[in-house]
């Protein structure tokens, strides 16, 4: 980007702990099948080991988040750099679910927002206790589930949002709502999210009355170049077909390198802004109320509704500020 100040040896190698962290799943299943006799005793520990540090503590969020401080994450905050912008109090005697878009490539300023303390979200939110969560294959992966837990993340299974949700005021989880097919949309400059028909964050705010807080990054979209197939080209098939098979999007991408910075896997230098915007308050369903019968329904479609409306609040009065590159408008899809 032009004027954009070259980042420092330390900031790139901060910003490359999260590329070998988000690459680790690969490693861990190679892992899986060039050691599978001790893996399997890993396996069985954490499907049914006793304790806080079995399968309790993706669900649960039982592992101390001893690693959200580490100073990597700091000078990877720096490499872009990002900004936490708020637009409102967060009352700690309630419980929150954060929505966050886009997802991107990477999620990195997700991540780094939620997972870590580079941004200083304590400080900036005081009282509130985030889990970022995400897919629950990745707790099956050796080290990198320790890895994630460590950072107070949590698998995004329905039963770990309740969980997380019932342990009383102050806590919060956090989820990538457009998932792996908004991952395939990323394109530096567009702001594409996969919103409309995704109901069940909000099922999850109006069966434990956690209020929404819609999060939108500006920037994200921009770490990598990508390149986006014709629909009816094989390669748009394949992606389709492991985002039905396996959960994940798998976006063809080109960032910058340590030394070279035409090509590589760094994430490409450009600020990023995650403006956390104000709750929207959602009716608690009444107890013997189904979330899926018509009465539920009704609920959790105006909570939707208006959700929509404050994330379009917060592109409207950021765009001109942070989005001065963008190639349109946002658009829920």
């Amino acid at each position: 980007m032009p004027g954009q100040r070259q980042a420092s040896v330390s900031e790139k190698l901060g910003a490359l702990s999260y590329i070998l962290f988000f690459s680790g799943g690969l490693w861990g299943w190679l892992l899986y099948f060039s050691l599978l006799y001790y893996c399997g005793w890993y396996l069985l520990y954490i499907l049914v080991g006793p304790g806080p540090f079995g399968p309790r503590a993706a669900y649960e969020g039982t592992f101390p988040g001893a690693l959200r401080g580490l100073g990597n994450w700091k000078k990877c905050a720096q490499y872009c750099p990002m900004t936490l912008v708020k637009t409102a109090d967060l009352d700690p005697d309630k419980t929150y679910l954060f929505g966050f878009h886009p997802h991107g490539v990477i999620s990195l300023s997700a991540f780094i927002t939620f997972a870590t303390e580079a941004l200083e979200f304590s400080r900036v939110f005081p009282g509130i206790t985030p889990h970022m969560l995400t897919l629950v294959q990745n707790f099956y992966v050796p080290f990198m589930r320790e890895f994630l837990l460590l950072h107070g993340v949590c698998n995004c299974a329905r039963r770990t949002c309740l969980t997380l949700l019932s342990k009383g005021s102050g806590n919060a989880i956090v989820l990538c709502v457009g998932g792996a097919r908004e991952a395939l949309l990323a394109e530096p400059g567009t702001f594409e999210i996969v919103l409309g028909k995704r109901l069940g964050f909000v099922r999850v705010a109006v069966q434990t009355g956690a209020s929404l807080v819609p999060v939108l990054s500006f920037g994200e979209n921009n770490l990598f170049a990508t390149y986006r197939p014709d629909r009816a080209s094989r390669l748009a098939k394949v992606q389709s077909w492991l985002l039905r098979v396996v959960g994940l999007g798998f976006p063809v991408i080109r960032g910058t390198g340590l030394f070279n910075a035409r090509i590589g896997l760094l994430p490409k230098q450009g600020p990023i802004r995650v403006v956390v915007g104000k709750p929207v308050e959602v009716p608690r369903l009444p107890p013997g109320i189904d979330v899926r019968s018509k009465e539920g329904q009704k609920v959790v479609l105006e909570a939707h509704a208006k959700y929509c409306v404050a994330l379009r609040h917060i592109w409207h009065t950021y765009k001109d500020r942070f989005a001065m590159e963008r190639t349109g408008t946002m658009r829920i899809l």
